[in-house]
This record gives C-alpha cells, structure tokens and sequence, in this order.
C-alpha cells in the first residue's frame, strides 16, 4: 500500500514532504502543511513555481473566508503523490499547503500525542 509520512510541528500543525517534478533543475522537496479545510490540491509561493518553471495556466479571482475577495495566479505542477505522478492545479500564494483535492481517495492520520501524520491510498 502506498503512504505518506510526515510529523506533527511545533506550531501544531500536520505536515508533509512532497516532491515535485521539476525541469532541468531537477525535483524540488517542499514541506507543506495539510490544510483539510483548503478544498484545492497545492498552495505553492512564487518563488517554487518559478523555481520550477510552473507553466501559469490562468489567473483567478475568489472569495476567502470572511468574504474577503482576492486574485492569483494558477499553475500547474506534477506532483509525486502515493507511488505516482499525479497533475495538480497550484495556487500561486505565500504558502505551503496540501488540500483535499490531493486528499481525496485517502486516510488521512494524525496523531498529536506521537506527532506522527500518515495518507494512505485506500
């Protein structure tokens, strides 16, 4: 079964360590918090997706949480992800975070008394 392991931070938060498929530059390793309540698949800064050479696809205005309306960037990002390559959609904001759009399909544990965070394919 493929899985992926991470820990619980100081702050406390569950976070991960994902690869992400890069260009000539090779793989990038970025820790992410898990977000569950962020409904798209990755949070990424600018300064990875251009590291990357992220391809921008669109740029889109929302609206936050407490109404608050705001724009960015949205890239495309190739993503190792439970024993696969997976395409994900990468919100271009100041910020490391996974959200359920990867988690679907998943366990997700997290144990604040070990801090320990496992997602295993289901």
């Amino acid at each position: 079964m493929a899985f992926i392991e991470g820990r619980v931070n100081d702050v406390p938060e569950p976070v991960v360590t994902l690869r992400l498929v890069g260009g000539v530059a090779g793989d990038v390793e970025v820790e992410c918090v898990v977000d569950t309540g962020f409904t798209g698949g990755l949070v990424l800064p600018r300064a990875v997706v251009d590291q990357l050479g992220l391809p921008i696809v669109t740029h889109e205005e929302f609206r936050m949480v407490g109404g608050v309306r705001d724009s960015t960037d949205i890239a495309l990002a190739q993503v190792h992800w439970l024993g696969e390559v997976r395409r994900v959609d990468v919100i271009v904001k100041e910020a490391y975070l996974v959200g359920a759009a990867l988690l679907a399909g998943t366990r997700l544990t997290v144990d604040y008394a070990a801090g320990t965070v496992l997602i295993e394919r289901m």
